[in-house]
């Protein structure tokens, strides 16, 4: 949804709501919160410890080239 541009930051938090992505807590991502996912290199495969990153063992949920995008 980001990277189409069609989307507000506040209309993702919505949706992803409305299909029952909340907070711990069971309330609507902020803002803020949304941009941390977005900006988060776990979903890729990388693993940052100390202010270092190392190739996680997983299976990336996205490629590098859908994260640099959004």
């Amino acid at each position: 949804m980001y990277i189409s541009g069609n989307y507000t930051i506040k209309e993702i938090a919505d949706k992803i709501y409305l299909v029952g992505l909340k907070s711990r807590g069971g309330n609507k991502y902020h803002k803020s919160q949304i941009y941390t996912l977005l900006n988060n290199k776990f979903y890729y495969g990388i693993i940052t410890s100390h202010g270092e990153e190392y190739a996680g063992s997983h299976k990336p949920i996205i490629s590098k080239r859908l994260f640099e995008e959004a």
